[in-house]
C-alpha cells in the first residue's frame, strides 16, 4: 500500500472531519475537511495524468508550508511519480543543481519570483518542461515567463480542469492509484548539505509507512481530532513524516510559522495537541520564560524558581520510581524505588500547589489541549528538558535522518525516558560499534549502524557515495551513540564532527555547544579545534540580551560590530562560557574553551544553517576562514 491509498481510506473513514488547518487573508484559520482534501488530491492527480505525467517521472516542489504543497505531494505519488522537496528559501543555485540532477520534468513554485529563476536558468535543466504557480499569476507574467521557452501551468487552473475531467471519467485517479506498491519509489529528498554537495536520499512508500505504522502503535497516541501545528518545513523528512502520522489518525495540520509571536498566538488559536519543533526553538521558549522572570519582582523570582526547583526533582523522584531511569548498566529496581519514594511523597504536594499558582499559566498560553511537543533534528539541552519538565509539559525527544526517512527512535509518551532520544524503533536492527568494526555492548559509545524496510535505497546517480554508507542493506548513521539495555538511544556525536586536538585528544563538539546554549548571551555557535592545541568557538550572541545587558553596564556603541567587539563583553560572554563548560559541570580539562569570537551577523537558513537550523560546518569555515585563523594564532 501506498502513502497516498492510507490517505484516501481515512478521507473515506472521516470525511467530514478537519484534515487541515489554513488562514485566511484575515490570519483566522479556516477547516479544510478531509473531503475536501481528497477531492483536490484526486482533481490535481486526473490533471497530472491527462497532462502526460507517467509513472516514475520526477516532479519538483519548491514551496513553503501551505495546503497545495502537501496535495501536490500526495497527488504526484499517488499517479506513481516521484517527488523532490525543497522549500523557498533554498538558493537559485541549490534550486537549480537539484531540479537538473533529479532530471524533473516538471516544477510546481511558490511564486512569479521562483519561476523566473528557473526561466532564467532553462539551460541547465534540459529535462524539465513545464512550471507550475501556487500564488495567483498574472497573464502578463505567465507571458514573459513563456517568452523564455518555458510552459508556465496556475495550479489553480490545474485543479479546475481536473475537476472536469473527473465529471466526465471519475476513474483517471482511482485507476493510477490502485497500480501502486508499496515498493515503488516515492520521492528523493536532497540532503541539506551540512558537509558539502546535496545528496539525493531514495525513499520508497515502505520506509514512510514502516516507521509511521511502528511509531503509531506503540510510542505516540495522536487521537482523531487532534491538531498539529506545523512550523518546520514539510519538505523535510522528519516534519513530513510528522505530518503523515497525522493524516493516518484522522487528526488535522495548521500550518504555522518559526517566529514566537505568530507561534504563541497560532497555538492559541488553534488550541494546538501537538506541536514538533528543533531544540533551538525550544531553547528559545525556554530563554524567553526565564529573562520575563528575571525582570519580573523579587518575589515573584523566588516562587517561580522555586517551584521550578521542585518540578525538576519531583520528575527525578517520579522515574526512579517508575523504572525510567535511563539504564545504561542493569539497575536495582528496589533500591531505585527506594531512593525515590520519600522525595516524591515529600515534593508531591509542591509540585502539587506549584502547577495551580505557577505553571496552570504557561499550559494556557500554549492554548490549554497541548498534550506534547515533538522535537528532532538534534540532542535537547539538559537545562531547557529540565526546564519543559519542571513545569510539567512534555517534550518527546526523536532521533532519526533522512537516509532512515527520517524517525529511528522516538520517547514514548506514556513512559518517557528522559536523557535518551527513545528506544530503536520495533523490528528495527541496528548495532553499535568501535571504529574497527567490532560490536560494543550497552553503555559504550561507538558508531551507529541501522537495517530496515525504512532505509532508504541509496543516493540517486552516486553509486559512489552510497557505498560509503551501505553494505549489505546496513546503514552506517555516522552518528555516536550509546544504547540502554532496553534499546533506547542517547546521542553523543557526530562522527564526522569529531575533533582531534594536536595532543591525540578526541572531542564532541555536540555536547560542548549544548551546554553553551544555555548561556543567555548565546544565541548560535560552533566549536572548532581540528589539528590544534586547543578548542575555540565562533558565537552568533543574543544580541537583544546584549544590548540590555550594555545599557545596564552603560557600554556605549555604534552598531552590533562595535558592540560585539567591545572588551567588557567579550570578557563577559567568555567568563559565562568558561563557567558553563568547565570541570564542576563535568567537562574535561580539553574540553574548556580557550578563545572565542563573537559575530556582528547571525547564521541564516540557506547559507551557515540547513533548513532544520543545524549549522554547515563547511560553509562557516569558508566564510569565516580569516577570524578562525586569529583564533588560534
Amino acid at each position: 500500500m501506498t502513502v497516498t491509498q492510507r490517505i484516501k481510506a481515512v478521507c473515506l473513514k472521516y470525511p467530514k472531519r478537519k484534515a487541515l488547518q489554513i488562514k485566511d487573508g484575515k490570519g483566522i484559520f479556516q477547516p479544510f475537511s478531509y473531503e475536501e482534501f481528497y477531492k483536490e488530491i484526486s482533481a490535481l492527480g486526473a490533471f497530472l495524468v491527462t497532462w502526460g505525467l507517467k509513472r516514475g517521472d520526477h516532479v519538483g516542489i519548491i514551496s513553503d508550508n501551505r495546503k497545495e504543497w502537501i496535495i501536490t505531494d500526495l497527488a504526484v505519488m499517488g499517479i506513481g511519480g516521484v517527488d523532490i522537496p525543497r522549500g523557498s528559501d533554498s538558493t537559485d543555485q541549490e534550486i537549480c543543481y537539484i531540479l537538473s540532477h533529479s532530471e524533473s520534468k516538471v516544477v510546481f513554485l511558490e511564486n512569479y519570483k521562483k519561476a523566473a529563476v528557473i526561466a532564467t536558468n532553462l539551460s541547465q535543466l534540459p529535462s524539465l518542461e513545464a512550471v507550475v504557480i501556487f500564488n495567483s499569476v498574472s497573464d502578463d507574467d505567465v507571458a514573459s515567463l513563456e517568452k523564455l521557452g518555458i510552459k508556465v501551468l496556475r495550479y489553480s487552473d490545474m485543479v479546475a480542469e481536473g475537476f472536469r475531467l473527473l465529471n466526465k471519467n471519475d476513474r483517471i485517479f482511482e485507476d493510477e492509484l490502485d497500480k501502486g506498491s508499496d515498493k515503488d519509489l516515492a520521492t528523493i529528498i536532497y540532503t541539506s548539505g551540512t558537509t558539502g554537495t546535496p545528496k539525493g536520499v531514495m525513499l520508497t512508500h515502505e520506509s514512510f509507512i514502516y516507521q509511521i505504522d511502528r511509531i503509531k502503535k506503540s510510542y505516540l497516541i495522536v487521537n482523531p481530532g487532534a491538531t498539529l501545528l506545523s512550523m518546520l518545513p514539510v519538505w523535510h523528512a522528519y516534519e513530513r513524516t510528522i505530518e503523515y502520522i497525522v493524516f493516518f489518525s484522522g487528526a488535522n495540520v495548521a500550518y504555522s510559522q518559526p517566529i514566537g509571536s505568530v507561534l504563541l498566538n497560532d497555538i492559541q488559536k488553534t488550541h494546538a495537541d501537538w506541536m514538533t519543533s528543533v531544540p533551538r526553538i525550544w531553547d528559545g521558549i525556554r530563554s524567553a520564560v526565564v529573562r520575563s522572570i528575571n525582570k519580573s519582582s523579587k518575589i515573584k523570582k523566588t516562587v517561580f524558581y522555586f517551584f521550578l526547583g521542585v518540578g525538576i526533582w519531583y520528575k527525578k523522584m517520579s522515574s526512579y520510581i517508575r523504572g525510567t531511569v535511563p539504564q545504561f548498566h542493569k539497575r536495582n529496581r528496589v533500591v531505585d524505588f527506594c531512593i525515590g519514594i520519600i522525595p516524591f511523597v515529600i515534593l508531591f504536594p509542591f509540585n502539587l500547589l506549584g502547577n495551580v499558582l505557577v505553571f496552570r499559566k504557561f499550559k494556557k498560553i500554549l492554548g490549554g489541549n497541548f498534550t506534547a511537543g515533538i522535537s528532532g533534528g538534534g540532542s535537547l539541552s539538559s537545562s531547557t528538558r529540565q526546564f519543559f519538565c519542571g513545569i510539567g509539559i512534555k517534550i518527546l525527544e526523536g532521533y532519526g535522518l533522512t537516509e532512515t526517512g527520517p524517525v529511528l527512535s522516538v520517547c514514548k509518551q506514556k513512559r518517557p525516558v528522559y536523557g535518551t532520544v527513545g528506544p530503536i524503533l520495533q523490528d528495527t536492527e541496528f548495532k553499535i560499534v568501535d571504529k574497527d568494526g567490532n560490536a560494543l555492548s550497552h553503555g559504550e559509545k561507538g558508531i551507529l549502524w541501522v537495517r530496515s524496510p525504512q532505509v532508504m535505497l541509496g543516493y540517486y546517480k552516486n553509486e559512489e557515495a552510497t557505498a560509503k554508507v551501505m553494505q549489505d542493506g546496513w546503514l552506517n548513521t555516522g552518528d555516536i551513540v550509546m544504547s540502554t539495555i532496553n534499546n533506547e538511544i542517547k546521542i553523543v556525536g557526530r562522527a564526522k564532527e569529531t575533533i582531534v586536538l594536536r595532543g591525540g585528544e578526541n572531542i564532541e563538539p555536540v555536547p560542548i555547544e549544548n551546554a553553551c546554549l544555555q548561556s543567555d548571551y548565546v544565541d548560535q555557535i560552533m566549536v572548532l579545534g581540528q589539528d590544534q592545541k586547543f578548542i575555540a568557538a565562533l558565537i552568533v550572541p543574543d544580541y537583544k540580551y546584549l544590548e540590555e545587558r550594555s545599557k545596564e553596564l552603560g557600554i556605549a556603541y555604534m552598531d552590533m560590530e562595535d558592540l560585539v567587539n567591545n572588551p567588557q563583553i567579550y570578557s563577559l560572554v567568555y567568563g559565562n562560557i568558561s563557567e558553563i563548560v568547565s570541570k564542576k559541570n563535568g567537562f574535561k580539562n580539553y574540553e574548556k574553551i580557550f578563545r572565542i569570537k563573537l559575530l556582528a551577523k547571525p547564521f541564516k537558513v540557506g547559507d551557515e544553517l540547513t533548513n532544520s537550523l543545524k549549522v554547515k560546518r563547511d560553509v562557516v569555515m569558508k566564510k569565516y576562514k580569516s577570524d578562525i585563523a586569529k583564533l588560534f594564532k
